[in-house]
């Protein structure tokens, strides 16, 4: 007997404007504000059934080097338990690859969220939320992405010892160019002062031979 076929895993892609009549239903039927969320279509990945149709989206809106997980929505909770692990992996990886230390979340979040490592935030972490992100009402979650911050703090010390070196090197070939300025100057100082000697040598030669 043949083993069963395991079923394709969810897809997960950022959302383009063919999606956005399955997006418009997903978000009306979530009680999300579509027409607010239409103009936001770039924030959005989708998230595909293996058959192709769409069982939820998530968006992910960035500032600097944060990210706000906004408008998570999907049809059922079944369909949310399986595919949120697949989105999360596609958040994930944009989130490296844009170099964010930290995201966002506002609103009680869902158990997969807190599991993965979200908090609430604390009074001094929420001072540095991006203006952009607050937009809603609710409690923030945070989640700080430790790896990226450290890459950054190592990024940082490697960029502060470059500039030290780097201002060494020029304060070095400062100090050369001073003492080849220096010596320039005292050999020519010292040709000069040999022409004088021979100039003087050749006057008291002439006015020796005219008193002769």
């Amino acid at each position: 007997m043949l083993p069963p076929v395991e079923p394709m895993p969810y897809t997960v892609r950022r959302a383009n404007l063919d999606d956005l009549p399955a997006l418009q239903g997903l978000w009306e039927t979530a009680l999300l504000p579509a027409l607010e969320l239409e103009r936001q279509l770039t924030d959005f990945q989708v998230v595909l059934r293996p058959d192709g149709i769409l069982a939820g989206a998530v968006g992910l809106r960035i500032a600097a080097n944060q990210g706000l997980l906004h408008s998570e929505a999907y049809y059922s909770s079944q369909q949310a338990a399986d595919a949120r692990p697949h989105a999360w992996a596609r958040l994930k990886a944009l989130a490296q690859n844009r170099g964010l230390v930290r995201l966002w979340l506002q609103g009680n979040p869902d158990p997969f969220w807190t599991e993965l490592g979200f908090q609430t935030a604390s009074a001094e972490e929420q001072q540095s939320i991006p203006p952009g992100f607050l937009t809603g009402n609710g409690p923030w979650s945070t989640l700080a992405l430790r790896e990226q911050l450290r890459i950054g703090s190592a990024l940082e010390r490697e960029l502060e010892m470059f500039h030290a070196s780097e201002q060494e090197a020029a304060e070095r070939l400062r100090r050369q160019a001073a003492a080849v300025k220096w010596i320039g100057a005292l050999i020519a100082l010292g040709f000069l002062g040999g022409a004088c000697i021979l100039l003087f040598q050749v006057l008291r030669r002439q006015a020796g031979s005219r008193r002769r």
